[in-house]
């Protein structure tokens, strides 16, 4: 089943929703929670009104510092749903940081798991947790989760994303919602995701990777999304967990493959393992790294390039046939790409 376009990520899980109701979208392995697409497309029509009456308006900014979670998800599709920018801060992020970008973005509202002293007060805090447990379903029982359609110019602030600052100081990044939509398009098309397609994540949702590599283009084919809090709470576990969801694609960074590769699996086998290739990007990959993790697990890792502004630049396909690690892959076909030596003169073909 193919996926058809769509204006903005509201309309795409407001498609799925009603075309795919019971079907498995999101599982939150580290609190043991599963949501089918209209449980939470519903969640998230009432999650906008929740937003709304803290104070949100179309055009404003709700900033939100969560864990990797199906709450830090609900408030993403809500904010896109309620024509909201969001913009998500790392949970591992100090409040001294914290309190510094939000000065600079002075967001409407902050989302967060304890209060954080010294916001200035313009910007409503808004705690979602109770005894460090999230709380936010609870909440939200107490709002209408009737269906909303509300019309968003495509030119429209979806997403407000600091970059990793991998090449130099984070940037702040405003993605239309057509830039979003086009971005899980072209992500889906060049990797072959399907709406037969399960991803397992575990990287910072406040990050691009994970929201540009898999929740977006698996929420667009209308996939599955499994994701885990972080990847040391199931590092021993990381083998098993693709067998019991059936999971396909796996987003990752360098880091988390050199300890993939220094943890012992005594019971590792390919046998069940549907992965044909892991992604990895964020960071420069070892070309060493390349090599172990293929020699040890038979599955081999693409090379993923591009930066947080553009998201993916060239694919690294490691299915095509004669391919070799050590390169970064061709283009994708909506980038335009030039070479050039030392001089800054074009490289001759």
């Amino acid at each position: 089943m193919s996926a058809p376009r769509f204006k903005n990520f509201s309309e795409v899980l407001a498609h799925w929703a009603a075309h795919e109701s019971k079907k498995t979208f999101f599982v939150d392995v580290s609190a043991g929670k599963k949501y089918s697409y209209e449980a939470f497309d519903r969640l998230v029509n009432a999650c906008v009104r929740f937003l709304e009456k803290s104070g949100a308006r179309p055009g404003t900014i709700v900033s939100l510092r969560i864990r990797n979670s199906a709450e830090f998800l609900i408030l993403y599709f809500a904010c896109a749903r309620g024509g909201f920018t969001i913009n998500p801060f790392a949970a591992s992020m100090s409040d001294e940081e914290l309190i510094k970008g939000l000065k600079f973005i002075r967001p409407t509202l902050v989302i967060l798991e304890k209060n954080v002293r010294g916001l200035p007060r313009s910007m409503r805090q808004v705690v979602i947790t109770q005894k460090n447990t999230l709380v936010l379903e609870r909440l939200l029982k107490g709002f209408s989760d009737a269906p909303i359609q509300r019309k968003m110019p495509p030119r429209a602030v979806a997403s407000l994303y600091l970059s990793s600052g991998t090449t130099g100081d984070p940037k702040g990044m405003l993605l239309s919602h057509a830039n979003v939509i086009a971005r899980a398009d072209t992500i889906s098309r060049h990797f072959g995701h399907t709406h037969e397609t399960v991803h397992f994540g575990f990287l910072p949702m406040a990050h691009t990777s994970i929201t540009e590599y898999s929740i977006l283009p698996v929420t667009y084919v209308g996939g599955t999304m499994v994701v885990a809090e972080n990847f040391l709470s199931v590092r021993r576990d990381f083998w098993k967990i693709l067998k019991r969801y059936g999971v396909r694609y796996v987003q990752t960074v360098p880091t988390v493959l050199f300890t993939i590769l220094n943890t012992r699996y005594p019971r590792f086998s390919k046998r069940g393992i549907l992965l044909s290739y892991v992604g990895c990007g964020s960071a420069p990959l070892p070309l060493s790294t390349q090599k172990d993790f293929k020699k040890r697990f038979g599955i081999a890792v693409a090379n993923l390039y591009g930066c947080s502004e553009t998201s993916a630049v060239s694919f690294d396909n490691p299915t095509k046939k004669g391919w070799r690690p050590g390169s970064i892959g061709l283009p994708i076909d909506t980038r335009a790409i030039k070479l050039l030596d030392d001089t800054g003169k074009p490289v001759p073909r």
